[in-house]
């Protein structure tokens, strides 16, 4: 979206800037010697004609009402509504003063009426109509954190409906709504990039600068997924090698499905502890090249880091501890009583072999022809199941028949009455 101050035309010393003022000066000055005094004021005069075609943005101190500010998109061509009532819950959640009215110019346009010049044109330099960074922000990685997005990936976000409709004017508080409601992870899709809402909130988290309490937060989540997958995302983003692996590397332990949306449009699972592991190796993820970070064996070296300790190194070293004990275990000798109770076993064994033996057989026989009776009975419903069907079948044939028979029947009377009428 972009803002724009109507209103009265100030005069021509007003209107221009400084550097454009010295350079109108400039050229009048160096107007040759031989040029009469209507030649310089003609010049002088085509000069500010000029400057009356560039568009006016800003109100002066002299400036007359009524101070209107019109908002609309960037892009012409663009029709995504913007609806009056949406421009005032902004007005009142952003404590801008002033406004005395708001009316629908149109579908994509807005006119929003201020009291005085100086209130019109704070709204007019806000971060929010102009996609800036916040003032207080930081340099992440020595450069706009907004610039860590392609310029390219960039502007398909600023033109894409979900920015427009969803991200305008939010703010850190606001912008934990908007997390718990996403549903998938992705970056740009389609061929003509379409960028997803979870890359569009990223963007805007680069924006406005979160405070890092709250990045930890949403890391620390774990009720809300894609909220814990946003933040891991912003803190890979913007985070110093430290905080990255401080941060990230708790989730290993996460073990739980995402969806993501690729290049193709298409939806694919993965799990959490497969998005950290490409956030912490991989170079590119979610069509965003990641910053560097130091290897993990530097910071350990160097005393920054402990060493790593994986989950499943208590269960290998009981694994360990087990076959060491089974390995060097001493068996005793078998005592005379027991000797004798082991042979007792093996004849008594020997005896019951034989009678199990007649019992298995007798039961092996009555089970097959209680199979074999069961396949015949099995048989036979299903042909009683076949004479029923075709029975029914043909009975239903039978009544078609008769029914177009009898419209046959109607038919011919009805026409029979008609030509002897």
């Amino acid at each position: 979206m972009s803002g724009s101050s109507g209103g009265p035309r100030p005069p021509e010393n007003e209107l221009m800037s400084e550097d454009e003022r010295d350079d109108t000066m400039s050229s009048i000055t160096n107007i040759d010697p031989s040029q009469t005094d209507t030649d310089a004021r003609q010049h002088q005069k085509e000069t500010y004609n000029r400057d009356l075609k560039r568009p006016q943005y800003k109100y002066k101190d002299n400036s007359l009402g009524p101070y209107v500010v019109y908002v609309q998109h960037k892009n012409e061509g663009d029709r995504t509504s913007i609806h009056p009532l949406k421009i005032g819950r902004i007005a009142h959640k952003k404590n801008i003063q002033g406004i005395l009215k708001i009316v629908n110019k149109g579908r994509s346009r807005i006119a929003l009426e201020f009291e005085r010049f100086n209130q019109a044109n704070s709204f007019v330099d806000s971060d929010e109509m102009a996609n800036r960074t916040v003032k207080d922000a930081k340099s992440v990685h020595g450069t706009n954190p907004q610039y860590l997005v392609e310029k390219i990936i960039r502007s398909r976000i600023y033109d894409s409906k979900y920015w427009k409709e969803e991200c305008f004017a939010l703010t850190a508080e606001l912008l934990v709504d908007k997390a718990m409601e996403l549903r998938f992870i992705g970056g740009v899709h389609s061929g003509n990039i379409k960028p997803t809402p979870f890359l569009c909130l990223t963007l805007k988290m680069l924006q406005i600068q979160p405070e890092k309490d709250i990045v930890v937060e949403f890391i620390k989540n774990e009720e809300f997924k894609y909220v814990r997958a946003l933040g891991a995302y912003y803190m890979r983003l913007t985070g110093s090698s430290l905080d990255c692996y401080k941060y990230l590397e708790p989730l290993y332990n996460d073990n739980r499905k995402l969806r993501r949306q690729n290049r193709q449009a298409e939806f694919e699972l993965v799990h959490m502890d497969e998005f950290i592991d490409e956030l912490l190796r991989g170079d590119r993820v979610c069509d965003v090249i990641l910053p560097r970070i130091q290897k993990r064996i530097v910071l350990e070296e160097n005393n920054e880091l402990d060493a790593k300790i994986s989950a499943l190194e208590d269960d290998f070293d009981e694994e360990i501890e087990l076959e060491e004990d089974n390995k060097y275990r001493l068996e005793e000798p078998p005592k005379k009583e027991e000797k004798e109770r082991h042979k007792e076993k093996k004849r008594d064994r020997s005896r019951s072999r034989s009678r199990s033996r007649e019992r298995h057989r007798d039961k092996d026989k009555d089970k097959h022809r209680r199979d074999k009776d069961k396949d015949k009975r099995d048989r036979k419903d299903k042909d009683r199941k076949r004479d029923e069907d075709k029975r029914r079948d043909d009975d239903r044939r039978r009544d078609d028949d008769r029914r177009k028979d009898e419209r046959r029947r109607d038919d011919d009377r009805r026409r029979d009455r008609e030509r002897y009428r």
